[in-house]
C-alpha cells in the first residue's frame, strides 16, 4: 500500500477523492497528517483538526474487502480495526462510526464511494481536543499506530468476527441517540443486525457514512 505523509493539508478524505476522480492515484494508498484545516465529519459536518492530533484516509479497491463484509458495515469494521491497533481499552466504539472514551468523543470514521474505490477518513484526538471531546493518553507514535493498523487492514479479519465483538460491547451505544434523516432515534432498545444496521421499532435503519 502506498503512503504519503503531508505536514498539513485542508483534508485527508477530499484529498484522496480528487486524486482518485483526477486520475492522480489509484487504491490502495493511505494518506496521513498531524495538522488538517478543513477536516470532514459524519453527515458532511466539519471535523476540527488540532494540530498534533492524527487525521488518515485510505482508499481500498471494493474487491480487496473481505468477502463478507456488507457495504453498510464499513464504517463499523473499521472503526473496530482501529480501535484494536489503539491497543487503549478504553476505547469503544459508538454505532456507527464514533470512537468513545466513556462518553467523549475522541475520533471518528466516515466511508464513501469513487466508482469502484471505497474511501475511508479516520480523525483521532491522540494529543489535544476541543472543549465538547476528549484526547488519548497515547503510548506509541502516530507511525507504528499506522504501522498496526495498516497490518490489521491487510489481515482479512472476517466481518462476522468483527460483528461478533461489536455486538458485545453495543449496549455502551444505547444511551446515546442515532442521527437518522436529521431526527434523532433513542438506541435503547436497538438490536445489531448480520449487515451492521440498527433494527428499532421493527425498522432496519442503515448508515453508510
Amino acid at each position: 500500500m502506498e503512503i504519503e505523509y503531508f505536514e498539513t493539508v485542508p483534508s485527508t478524505q477530499l484529498y484522496a477523492i480528487d486524486a482518485l476522480k483526477n486520475g492522480h492515484k489509484s487504491a490502495p494508498f493511505l494518506v496521513w497528517t498531524r495538522h488538517q484545516t478543513h477536516g470532514i465529519g459524519s453527515r458532511g459536518n466539519s471535523w476540527i483538526g488540532h494540530e498534533g492530533n492524527l487525521f488518515l484516509t485510505f482508499a481500498l479497491p471494493k474487491e480487496q474487502l473481505v468477502e463478507d463484509l456488507p457495504l453498510t458495515a464499513c464504517a463499523i469494521y473499521f472503526s473496530m480495526l482501529f480501535k484494536e491497533a489503539l491497543e487503549d481499552k478504553s476505547v469503544w466504539v459508538k454505532w456507527p462510526n464514533d470512537l468513545y472514551i466513556e462518553s467523549a468523543k475522541v475520533g471518528g470514521v466516515v466511508t464513501s464511494i469513487v466508482g469502484s474505490t471505497l474511501v475511508t477518513g479516520i480523525g483521532i484526538n491522540t494529543h489535544t481536543a476541543p472543549d465538547f471531546a476528549t484526547a488519548l493518553t497515547m503510548t506509541q507514535s502516530h507511525e507504528e499506530l499506522l504501522e498496526r493498523f495498516i497490518a490489521l487492514l491487510l489481515s482479512g479479519r472476517p466481518w462476522k468476527r468483527i460483528l461478533n465483538n461489536f455486538q458485545i460491547e453495543f449496549d455502551k451505544s444505547r444511551a446515546f441517540f442515532a442521527n437518522i434523516d436529521d431526527k434523532k432515534v433513542s438506541m435503547r432498545e436497538a438490536t445489531v443486525c448480520e449487515d451492521g444496521a440498527l433494527m428499532i421499532n421493527g425498522q432496519r435503519i442503515f448508515s453508510l457514512r
